[in-house]
């Protein structure tokens, strides 16, 4: 151990994450907070008043039809998104894209720090080989047992000559991993992974994606993302970015045609689009890292201050209600908006086990859709580049646990 302690990785993501979004506060602009900033939405940062306050990267990225998603190969524009957000996912890892530099350190050989990836594997093959122990020992107690029972003698479990026997242990979490370094060997590490990554040419062939929640969000709700055309590298107007997004929760075939008409009807209130995006918005703007949850079948995942810090506390499901019920018989989208129909018991409890299993709360969020009827309109009137628009969504909240008499007697 040396003077200046041990390096710990968390203080160190402290500083890589500190800010919770990819625009940076001056010092005049202060007493701006987050929540406020992500409630006024653009029209916050519009305003002649804070725009010299706030530095604000305008990253660019490129519309993908068949995915229906935004691609961004820029590094600096990946490391600004996931480093203050974590907007996004790698195309080639599990959250953080960190390919390229997985790959240079296995060719390279060098640096202590295992990946999001790396330590996944460690413990996937620890649990296999703990597993694999376990089987054999049973096996083995087993047939000593039976020996011992055709012989007349002592049961192998009270016998004192059982060291071939002994159960084996659980792999703990920790366990395989690199000891915590000091300050000066992390820094000469990390100097010697530099050095052997110099003579390294490795083209990068991993790009960020972000979901069309996080699209309308970075574009509109805090205009730092410009979409361009796949082919012709021009910029997206807004109008034209909405309508995209919109185009993702028609069929796939549909999904595949190019810019939408201008002139096209705007959508109902109930487009799966809209819906979700609500509760995106509506949840980013109370400070959560959102995230899907398709791993937990679930909709959401809520995390404190993101991913690399740690796990998802909450987990949501979102439940569409209608405010007038004759939308729902009219709607086109029938079969594309998710938990529109009634939850049955069995999958409710279902979700609610499968979630307490990792330690996360289960919350129903019931989104109320306003009526298709609203200001006039016989059917759609949603623009999106309206707040208001999005103020008209109700959404009420209903928290999931597991009653367990034991436990809850009071």
């Amino acid at each position: 151990m040396t003077s200046k302690g041990s390096f710990n990785p968390r203080v160190n993501n402290n500083h890589v994450y500190r800010f919770p979004l990819p625009l940076v506060f001056g010092p005049s602009a202060a007493p701006l907070t987050t929540s406020i900033l992500q409630r006024l939405g653009r029209s916050l940062l519009v305003s002649s008043s804070t725009s010299n306050s706030i530095l604000n990267p305008k990253c660019e990225g490129v519309w993908d039809p068949l995915t229906g998603s935004v691609w961004v190969t820029d590094q600096d524009s990946i490391d600004i998104f996931w480093q203050r957000g974590n907007f996004g996912k790698g195309s080639l890892s599990r959250s953080e894209p960190s390919w390229h530099r997985r790959k240079i350190k296995e060719i390279t050989g060098a640096g202590n720090t295992l990946s999001a990836e790396e330590v996944t594997a460690l413990r996937r093959q620890e649990r296999k080989d703990f597993k694999i122990a376990r089987a054999k020992h049973a096996v083995l107690t087993v047939e000593a047992a039976e020996r011992a029972f055709l012989a007349g003698e002592a049961s192998p479990a009270d016998s004192t000559a059982t060291g071939e026997l002994e159960r084996p242990k659980r792999p703990a979490s920790n366990a395989g991993l690199p000891t915590r370094m000091t300050r000066e060997e992390a820094d000469k590490a990390e100097e010697e992974q530099r050095r052997r990554a110099e003579n390294v040419v490795v083209e990068n062939l991993e790009h960020m994606q972000l979901m069309p929640e996080e699209v309308w969000y970075l574009a509109w709700g805090l205009n730092c993302l410009i979409v361009k055309d796949p082919i012709t590298k021009i910029s997206y107007p807004l109008s034209t970015v909405f309508q995209l997004l919109v185009s993702t929760s028609t069929p796939f075939l549909s999904a595949l045609h190019s810019i939408p008409s201008l002139t096209a009807e705007p959508p109902r209130p109930d487009n799966p689009f809209l819906v979700s995006y609500a509760v995106y918005h509506h949840y980013r703007s109370l400070g959560w890292v959102v995230k899907p949850g398709v791993k937990f079948c679930v909709d959401w995942l809520l995390y404190k201050r993101g991913v690399v810090f740690s796990h998802a506390e909450f987990a949501l499901v979102t439940i569409p209600v209608y405010a007038d019920p004759k939308d729902e018989i009219n709607s086109p989208h029938k079969g594309q908006l998710t938990n529109s129909n009634p939850i049955d018991w069995a999958w409710l409890s279902t979700l609610n086990r499968v979630n307490s299993q990792v330690k996360k709360t289960l919350i129903l969020v019931y989104v109320t859709i306003p009526p298709c009827s609203l200001n006039g309109s016989t059917d759609g009137w949603f623009c999106g580049g309206d707040p208001d628009d999005w103020a008209k969504y109700q959404i009420k909240e209903v928290v999931v646990r597991r009653f367990v008499p034991a436990r809850m007697r009071d």
